[in-house]
């Protein structure tokens, strides 16, 4: 069953709540597929594989200077939508920019729900082709910053747009919603039910503790590049 959940508190108390963890992924995709991404990244991780994979995230981020990225934002003349992805693939050195802007949207069309047959098989063309250009292997290093790339697409760029549309990003959500799996019966949910949790309702665009989005600092400053 599916549970929506609006009142603040009780988003922030399912967030902070270790019996409620994010939807688990099909892990039956071969190395390197969407399947696979979405098995490997932290996003959909919980427990001592959540702590390792956020770990390698963190460590990506703490290289990359976001005045650096809003600078770069606010010198790029790419459209809205690819000024993130852009910025961030090179600040993270990767090469053929323009191929990382190409791939990544059909990977964050299916990152949160798959598709159908059509679009996994898209997505996972573009998940092949972004595991070459970091060198080949399909490990959880280069699984979590395809991820960081698309988190930069799919949630910064509704930063970006309203920072293009308002000239600010005062109460722009880049993630509106997120869900949770409860792992044992509560008051909330039974055991086995999703809870889809409203973010913006709660006041918490970057998710909430202990699973704060750590890389805020760095969408935020892209953004308010852009307004520049």
């Amino acid at each position: 069953m599916e549970i929506f959940v609006e009142c603040p508190d009780d988003v922030r108390a399912v967030l902070a709540d270790p019996r409620f963890i994010p939807v688990p992924p099909d892990r039956s995709g071969p190395q390197g597929s969407m399947a696979w991404l979405r098995s490997a990244v932290a996003r959909f991780s919980h427990g001592t594989d959540h702590v390792r994979r956020r770990a390698i995230v963190e460590a990506d981020l703490a290289a990359i200077d976001p005045a650096a990225l809003a600078t770069a934002a606010a010198r790029s003349s790419r459209p809205a939508d690819e000024v993130a992805v852009a910025v961030l693939a090179e600040a993270l050195g990767m090469p053929d920019v323009d191929t990382v802007v190409a791939e990544v949207p059909a990977i964050a069309a299916g990152y949160l729900m798959p598709g159908g047959a059509a679009a996994e098989h898209a997505a996972d063309c573009a998940v092949a082709a972004l595991v070459k250009l970091l060198g080949g292997t399909p490990d959880e290093r280069v699984a979590n910053r395809i991820g960081l790339l698309v988190q930069a697409y799919a949630a910064t760029a509704a930063l970006v747009r309203a920072a293009v549309e308002h000239g600010s990003i005062v109460d722009a959500a880049p993630v509106r919603t997120t869900r949770r799996v409860a792992t044992v019966d509560t008051e909330l949910a039974g055991a086995g039910d999703t809870l889809v949790l409203d973010l913006a309702a709660a006041g918490l665009p970057f998710g909430g503790e202990p699973r704060l989005c750590p890389g805020r600092a760095h969408a935020v400053a892209i953004a308010e590049g852009v307004a520049r």
